[in-house]
């Protein structure tokens, strides 16, 4: 037996006696119960059991005759059944996975307080992991998220990534708002725009830019000196007294800032 072919065939959901016995049949043609287990070398006791599970995939036909012949699908239509078949198992597993993370996202959010009992600060280095601390920290937001962004110059991957998130919390009816800097050429998300996006300008807006997740909790961004694109580092602030004074500064802004549109 070709351990090439038993492997592959491994990998779409036989088990190793169909396996041999499946090659048998390709490579011997019609044969009966017995001659196949002779064939792949498989216990007697065990080949009806084998060819009845074949069958049953559709992947080996048999006659009616005593005693039967059975014989082999063709290629094409044998590996498309074994797809289907392994593809439909892993849809149904991961709908199971998605449905125990939710039931497990629900069990650990009611074990959590409403939100820190004391001040806490964590921050995360290089682009990617600032990213993700950034969009982990966004995807809690449950009232407003605020932003505050003197320029705008995120990378593709930067700008997907927060709009997608952005885009979810809107649609979960989170307050969004934009305040940036008078002379920013804005490329906007229509998506976002028209999805509740509030955006105004300011010719004061500070340049370290940095966001307010429900009034009490800040991240700060710091963009790399260089590679002024991407993200250096991002600092998540979980602080009453921090957030206090970024949402006083930021309310004062915003009104006085003027209202754009796309």
């Amino acid at each position: 037996m070709s351990e090439h072919v038993a492997e592959k065939l491994a990998d779409l959901g036989l088990s190793n006696y169909e396996a041999q016995a499946f090659q048998a049949l390709i490579q011997r043609g019609p044969m009966t119960a017995d001659e196949v287990a002779a064939a792949a070398e498989l216990p007697k006791g065990r080949i009806y059991d084998v060819l009845n599970s074949l069958s049953k995939r559709s992947i080996v036909r048999h006659d009616d005759s005593r005693p039967r012949t059975y014989v082999p699908a063709s290629s094409e239509h044998a590996v498309s059944q074994l797809l289907d078949a392994r593809l439909e198992d892993l849809d149904e597993r991961r709908r199971r996975f998605e449905a125990t993370a939710e039931e497990l996202e629900t069990a650990i959010r009611s074990q959590e307080p409403d939100r820190p009992t004391q001040s806490f600060a964590t921050s995360a280095f290089r682009h990617e992991d600032a990213i993700e601390l950034l969009d982990e920290r966004l995807g809690t937001a449950s009232d407003c998220v605020c932003i505050a962004a003197g320029s705008i110059n995120e990378g593709p991957e930067t700008r997907d990534t927060l709009a997608d998130r952005l885009e979810a919390l809107l649609a979960d009816g989170v307050e969004i708002k934009l305040l940036v800097h008078d002379d920013i050429d804005l490329e906007f998300e229509t998506g976002l725009v028209d999805a509740g996006l509030t955006v105004r300008c300011s010719p004061v807006v500070p340049d370290q830019r940095f966001i307010l997740i429900d009034r009490d909790e800040v991240c700060l961004e710091v963009v790399h000196p260089v590679e002024t694109n991407e993200l250096m580092s991002v600092v998540d602030f979980r602080s009453d007294k921090v957030a206090s004074e970024l949402a006083t500064t930021f309310d004062e802004l915003w009104a006085d800032a003027t209202p754009i549109e796309p």
